[in-house]
């Protein structure tokens, strides 16, 4: 089921910043990014569209995964305009209540759509539309099962910890071939967009930035931040434009 989006003006939305406390660099480019998107005017919603950590293992692992500059950072995002989070496929286990402790709300639905005076936008991480990646398919499946979840915030936090890093490592050893179909499937995500009654799709998990569009159908791919910067687009609700912005 997809979340109804009825904002006016604009609304940015970035993705796959995979923030950790670790990554100081990485903090410092979220952190200086502030002044700009601050400077946006008639900014009405700020969405991030998952993987805003690089994992997140549970609320009580906050001091590990997020860190005391990134959460202060989120606070001040949450104050320029109403923040909201949705999950990626690497911290799907933020909670409701983390996400209201910095002054957004969590929208844990795969899709929202983003109504405009021209057209419907279906907004995801995009994960879910990786279809040809069966492997992980299954595993989503099993990360999202709230029994799975259940357990696995029950074990220790130190054994998370020690989950995570060897998912991260598998992950990072990926052979190029495997990254192939580490892609959304353009079939998919048009039957996913004209199920919600929208014509464009914007999505990030896949790190490739760019703008596709056949037969009246148009998919805009989010980038992954980095020490420079960050990738986002601008929704106008008023008129239905998307315009790329560097942060």
């Amino acid at each position: 089921m997809s979340q109804q989006l009825n904002a006016q003006g604009l609304v940015l939305i970035i993705a796959d910043l995979h923030l950790s406390a670790a990554d100081t660099a990485l903090a410092a480019s979220f952190s200086g990014a502030l002044d700009a998107i601050s400077s946006i005017g008639d900014l009405s919603q700020i969405i991030i569209a998952g993987d805003l950590f690089d994992v997140w293992l549970g609320d009580d692992s906050e001091d590990y995964a997020c860190g005391a500059e990134n959460r202060n950072t989120l606070e001040q995002l949450s104050r320029i305009a109403p923040l909201s989070l949705m999950h990626g496929n690497r911290d799907f286990l933020i909670s409701e209540r983390w996400a209201e402790s910095i002054g957004a709300t969590l929208n844990a639905n795969d899709d929202v759509v983003i109504n405009t005076a021209s057209h419907n936008i279906l907004l995801c991480h995009g994960d879910h539309l990786c279809i040809n990646d069966h492997q992980y398919q299954n595993a989503r499946k099993q990360f999202r099962d709230p029994n799975w979840q259940q357990q696995m915030l029950a074990l220790p936090l130190e054994q998370r910890i020690a989950l995570g890093e060897k998912l991260r490592q598998d992950s990072a050893t990926q052979s190029s071939e495997f990254l192939a179909h580490w892609d959304v499937d353009q079939t998919a995500a048009i039957d996913a967009a004209k199920r919600a009654n929208c014509n464009t799709v914007i999505h990030g998990h896949t790190h490739r930035p760019g703008h596709h569009a056949s037969q009246g159908f148009n998919r805009w791919v989010m980038g992954s931040w980095g020490e420079d910067g960050g990738y986002g687009l601008i929704v106008n609700t008023d008129t239905g434009e998307i315009s790329p912005i560097w942060l």
